[in-house]
């Protein structure tokens, strides 16, 4: 271990010890890079999406069926495609649409669920895929096996949306309230508050984490394996961006 040790020191101080010049010296390239372009299957229609790719090659994204009247979430791994289905039936749209980056096989993303939004939002999925006045929620899945797993909204909200998942199976995204609030923008079709939550794996409850002193809704985009969160924080506005996205904000799990 010692003569170990000593390597590794004597390496350490060649490089902190090299001339000031050093790196400047002309760099020495072997050749062009090549690059190998693999189109990926589909689930019958013409158009697909990679929105994601893990440590493991597994990406995820979107595949349209034949017709192109709907899209569903799909990934691709290890030379095969998987239609990972909605939660609301062949007919409504899912998708993966954020980057999810875990290495225990776990893909969230958003799903119609088929029924109706009283409200009429638009929603957060609505930049994704055509809502048609159908409810959205977040979902969580193993490709393990198993369907969809439905992440719940707040008492009171219509709509959920999940944007990654980490090794500990937690889940985060933000989700609707029943609050009618006035700094929402109807006309962009957002009526209720949304708060930043998190999901466990195996239960479909959110957990609310909170806002900036004086905000009213926000968001969370983002989880690493040490339970530290990143997402935004303002008003309702229109779900999610713009002046919800006043701040930036982050956080450890609760």
């Amino acid at each position: 271990m010692q003569k170990i040790s000593r390597l590794i020191l004597a390496s350490a101080c060649a490089i902190a010890c090299a001339p000031a010049g050093a790196a400047s010296a002309p760099q020495h390239h072997s050749g062009p890079t090549h690059y190998r372009i693999t189109i990926l299957s589909s689930l019958g229609g013409t158009n697909s999406r990679a929105n994601s790719i893990d440590n493991l090659g597994i990406i995820g994204g979107y595949s349209k069926t034949a017709g192109n009247l709907v899209r569903h979430a799909s990934v691709w791994a290890f030379g095969h495609q998987r239609d990972l289905g909605t939660l609301g039936g062949p007919s409504v749209n899912s998708s993966v649409a954020w980057p999810v980056k875990n290495n225990v096989l776990l893909i969230s993303g958003i799903s119609e669920t088929g029924a109706h939004n009283p409200l009429g939002e638009s929603w957060s999925c609505g930049a994704f895929f055509a809502t048609t006045g159908n409810i959205c929620y977040g979902f969580v899945t193993s490709l393990l096996g198993g369907p969809m797993q439905a992440l719940l909204p707040l008492p009171g909200g219509y709509n959920s949306f999940a944007t990654g998942t980490n090794d500990w199976g937690v889940t985060v995204g933000w989700a609707e309230n029943g609050v009618h609030d006035p700094s929402c923008d109807p006309d962009s079709g957002q009526i209720l508050q949304f708060k930043p939550v998190t999901w466990r794996w195996g239960s479909s409850q959110p957990h609310a984490l909170p806002l900036i002193d004086g905000d009213s809704s926000g968001a969370a985009t983002a989880i690493n394996d040490r339970g530290q969160i990143v997402g935004i924080s303002g008003s309702c506005d229109q779900a999610v961006g713009r002046r919800t996205a006043c701040a930036a904000v982050s956080r450890p799990t609760a």
